[in-house]
């Protein structure tokens, strides 16, 4: 409908007689609606409903406590009943303070064995009228809440399959922001074998963030250091103590290293960092009309002089003979020693 069109009716509906001023509002709200993007039928829910009514509240169950004799114990809240209500009680009180939310909700499946995802206590199987219409009102409220209890540096992981991932995404880029849009990661959730065509073995975690700008430009990344990369660092301390610059000892002492730690330990994982010099380089190279940049491995790398290979330490980007074969080296950049591994 073009935008003239919709002014002229908007006029009309305004003026026009015979209906009841709630007639007219719903006419002028439905004719605002969105025409691009994920629309469904609203259906009531019954807590949400009691909620306009009676307001949730908390009650303390001291027979149920888990406690703990250490002083710096944390202090955490297993709260029983209805989500939503209880997500509603929570944003009185938490409002803007979660760090972290993770939801794992009912997959609508239509599963008769299984009835996991129950509306108004009734099993909604795949035969149900406005199925997903039930779903996606049921998800909207609870991730408009959810939102809500986010802190700015927040982030929330949505569990789904492929009943609703489709579905769940349009969702959440409605509520939470496409910007805020991190990743959807795929893993392996146990193959049943049990499929007509192709078997499925995988399922998706969904992650949102509150404020992506505001991670942003407080420079805050979600990094884990490399497990026993401070025990390598520690170890190449020690050896560059013990033998200066002695870089061919300390190499082969930190192979030997490697070599006797234990099988499982995770510094074996970056054993191929092991060989140490003096200085490494990253050569200009220029080919087919493109400046590129053979790139050494992080310990060491072949050394430039004058634009000759002088010494082979480490491997390369390109292949050896691609670089011997280039004749144009615009230069040479030598690195300060050091053990470097990201």
């Amino acid at each position: 409908m073009k935008t003239v069109d919709k002014n002229k009716l908007r006029q009309r509906i305004k003026h026009l007689n015979g209906i009841t001023d709630d007639d007219r509002a719903t006419l002028l709200e439905l004719l605002e609606e969105k025409t691009f993007g994920l629309v469904w039928e609203d259906q009531k829910e019954e807590v949400n409903e009691r909620m306009r009514h009676e307001l949730p509240i908390l009650i303390e169950i001291p027979d149920r406590a888990i406690l703990s004799g250490e002083s710096e114990a944390p202090d955490h809240i297993l709260i029983e009943g209805d989500n939503l209500a209880s997500l509603t009680t929570l944003s009185f009180t938490h409002a803007g303070k979660i760090d972290v939310i993770y939801i794992d909700p009912p997959y609508n499946t239509g599963n008769k064995i299984s009835e996991d995802f129950i509306y108004n206590d009734n099993f909604v199987a795949k035969e149900t009228q406005y199925r997903h219409s039930k779903w996606l009102s049921f998800m909207s409220k609870r991730l408009r809440i959810a939102k809500k209890l986010l802190s700015e540096r927040g982030v929330i992981f949505i569990s789904i399959d492929d009943n609703e991932q489709a579905h769940l995404k349009l969702l959440c880029d409605e509520i939470f922001g496409r910007q805020n849009f991190i990743a959807q990661l795929i893993w392996s959730a146990g193959r049943k074998n049990d499929s007509r065509y192709i078997s499925i073995s995988h399922e998706y975690i969904l992650i949102y963030v509150k404020n992506q700008e505001f991670l942003k430009s407080n420079d805050i990344t979600w990094r884990e250091r490399k497990p026993g990369l401070d025990d390598i660092y520690n170890c190449y301390r020690k050896l560059a103590k013990r033998y200066g610059a002695d870089y061919e000892t300390i190499s082969l002492e930190l192979r030997q290293w490697y070599k006797g730690l234990p099988n499982g330990h995770p510094a074996k994982d970056s054993s191929h960092y092991c060989k140490v010099g003096s200085e490494a380089s990253v050569a200009h190279l220029k080919h087919n009309g493109f400046i590129k940049y053979a790139a050494e491995q992080r310990l060491l790398g072949n050394t430039y002089q004058g634009g000759v290979i002088i010494e082979n330490h480490g491997n390369w980007i390109y292949s050896q003979s691609k670089i011997n074969n280039t004749t144009d080296h615009i230069g040479w950049v030598p690195f300060i020693p050091r053990l470097e591994i990201l």
